[in-house]
């Protein structure tokens, strides 16, 4: 398992030289027990996520703050209470779940679906009013298209000639061409204002402060489902975007990202793609920063090694749809 480290000279070698000591002191335990690693492998990924966050980082406040809480531990119990911390309420609240949230006003992460609406008191249906206008709007900033594939949203096709003209020839030129309705989603869960316990995102947003975000929490605050937070995506990508097994990295040209995927069943997903707008200021496009740190979220549970515990959390959560039907 490789050590990540930064590069040399840099202000926070010295805090990942810690926990490489740290995480060489844990694979060394690894090999002297024959029985009973599990927990000694997960203290590991735990170290890792910390070297992984300072590699990774979006920006020198981050580095600087993860840097700082490293610090602040007295031995490698504490550096993997750390990593932990960050992996609960940073990570976790990140992914989206499969399960669908009991109360809109929680709704963070969760797709845009107006078919549920039964037995909602008004200002749910108020809410979900609000999903569906956002909706529109991110869809006409995206030329009803979903930004990975390209394919057009199956309701907007319905609803224009030009576009169904255009599906029909795409589908004839590619049979395998898919035209699905495609879905809002939030790159970072927004920040309402709520408390921990019914949205599960403040610790989320405190991280995020910490990590010198505190104006795009304000912003994100400010009001629901702004389009600087919104992608159109139609199922399987917004399922690999919700999931953090794909994200969009930043490249050195304004608005343009290389997509990255995670699944390797989806790697013909991976190519630059441009985002555009008719009109910057009544459909602003979506936020780099925003883009910046879930792109780095992404990089950072996957080269670690955590999402496999991350993943098997969420399909525990997950059987509530199965209990459910």
């Amino acid at each position: 398992m490789t050590i990540i480290l930064p590069p040399p000279n840099t202000p926070y070698q010295q805090a990942s030289a810690r926990v490489a000591d740290a995480e060489r002191r844990l694979l060394a335990e690894m090999d002297t027990q024959e029985q009973g690693s599990d927990t000694v492998e997960r203290h590991l990924v735990y170290c890792r996520v910390l070297g992984c966050l300072i590699y990774f980082a979006p920006n020198d406040s981050t580095r600087s703050s993860v840097a700082l809480s490293i610090a602040g531990c007295r031995d490698d119990a504490q550096l993997v209470e750390l990593g932990a911390s960050y992996v609960q309420d940073l990570f976790v609240p990140l992914r989206g779940t499969k399960c669908r949230a009991p109360d809109l006003g929680g709704v963070s992460r969760f797709i845009f679906d107006e078919d549920d609406d039964e037995e909602m008191d008004d200002a749910a249906r108020a809410l979900l009013e609000d999903h569906h206008t956002a909706k529109m709007k991110a869809l006409f900033r995206d030329r009803s298209r979903c930004l990975v594939t390209g394919h057009i949203d199956l309701s907007m096709a319905k609803k224009d000639i030009a576009l169904r003209k255009e599906v029909e020839e795409e589908s004839t030129r590619y049979p395998y061409y898919i035209c699905e309705n495609t879905r809002g989603v939030h790159i970072l869960p927004e920040s309402t204002g709520l408390t921990d316990n019914q949205t599960g995102t403040s610790k989320l947003w405190e991280i995020l402060e910490g990590f010198g975000y505190g104006s795009l929490r304000k912003e994100n605050a400010a009001g629901h489902h702004r389009l600087q937070n919104l992608l159109t995506l139609e199922p399987d990508v917004y399922n690999l975007f919700n999931g953090l097994k794909l994200w969009f990295e930043p490249t050195e040209r304004d608005n343009i990202y290389r997509i990255k995927c995670y699944h390797w069943t989806c790697s013909n997903l991976e190519r630059e793609v441009t985002f555009t707008t008719p009109d910057a200021i009544n459909y602003p496009l979506p936020s780099r920063e925003s883009i910046k740190i879930h792109a780095a979220c992404c990089q950072v549970i996957h080269e670690s090694g955590v999402f496999t515990y991350i993943d098997e959390e969420s399909d525990e959560e997950a059987d509530c749809d199965d209990d459910e039907d």
